[in-house]
């Protein structure tokens, strides 16, 4: 800190400091927060859930587009991903030659270039929004032919696509984006891909590689053998799945412990005498701090 004392003082003021990792706990201490005062609670974000009718949710689209082929998803992308996805899925189709790449770009305002990109690139592709019309206007007439890549246009759609697909690619990390939320893959059951860039949820990342259910690339060669295991594999696939179920699984309850946390500063606050834990006491929570009165 540029001026310590000042920071030392603020810092006393605060009644406890509630933290997702012990290294955010740890560094609250260095900066002068009593070791009481803090604790590492862990993140609210293992405590997500499939929203109700998700698996319904995910049938029915299957059925609406006939998707029977291997499906692969590269989630959450960013300019210069796609490229890279698109060049792993041509060595994908060498193998699988139905197997089909779900593209999510993490803008949907960008999902017309990406479709026209993977057009460019020689592939059969389409919007999800146009897959959807195409499959009412059909009808009872057959549907329109399975697409090579199909690229999300809408958002609210990722979960769904998680549940579709056999094995994911977790955008924004082969580009210096820091990665997004691993946690809606998992939950999925899915297997996840993910490239170097993850340093917005490097803890999180971090818990799904000591549990066996992460691969790490840096090259479409790379993106491409990782999917290739995966697909050409199920039970090794769908036990690497079950690892990142039960990595989440194991981390839950930060929530209820934060809520707990939040009535014991009330209830403090009204005079009802219960005092905030202590770092001795509290295990992992979501980041939160309680000034004092």
């Amino acid at each position: 800190a540029l001026m310590p004392g000042l920071t030392r003082k603020m810092l006393g003021r605060v009644r406890f400091i509630a933290c997702q990792h012990e290294e955010d706990a740890a560094r609250f201490r260095a900066l002068g927060a009593a070791a009481e005062k803090v604790a590492a609670f862990g993140s609210i974000k293992f405590d997500a859930a499939l929203p109700k009718g998700h698996a319904d949710q995910v049938a029915a689209l299957r059925e609406q587009l006939g998707l029977v082929a291997r499906l692969w998803l590269a989630g959450s992308t960013h300019a210069g991903e796609e490229e890279i996805a698109l060049q792993a899925h041509r060595e994908v189709r060498q193998h699988f030659p139905f197997a089909c790449l779900l593209l999510a770009p993490r803008h949907p305002v960008r999902a017309a270039a990406v479709c026209a990109l993977a057009r460019r690139m020689g592939f059969a592709a389409s919007l999800l929004s146009d897959m959807k019309r195409g499959a009412e206007r059909s009808g009872m007439r057959g549907r329109p032919a399975p697409p090579e890549v199909l690229v999300c246009d809408s958002m609210g759609q990722l979960q769904q696509l998680y549940g579709l697909s056999d094995i994911a690619f977790l955008g924004g990390s082969l580009v210096p984006a820091g990665g997004h939320n691993p946690i809606e893959a998992a939950l999925c059951g899915q297997p996840l891909i993910a490239g170097p860039h993850t340093f917005n949820f490097s803890q999180v990342m971090e818990a799904f590689a000591e549990a066996g259910c992460l691969t790490r690339v840096r090259t479409a060669g790379q993106l491409a053998a990782a999917v290739l295991a995966g697909l050409q594999n199920e039970g090794p696939r769908r036990a690497a799945g079950c690892r990142a179920l039960q990595a989440v699984a194991e981390r839950r309850g930060a929530k209820a412990r934060l809520l707990d946390l939040l009535r014991r500063e009330i209830r403090a606050a009204a005079g009802d005498g219960e005092a905030p834990p202590t770092a001795g006491q509290g295990s992992r929570c979501g980041g939160a701090a309680t000034p004092a009165a």
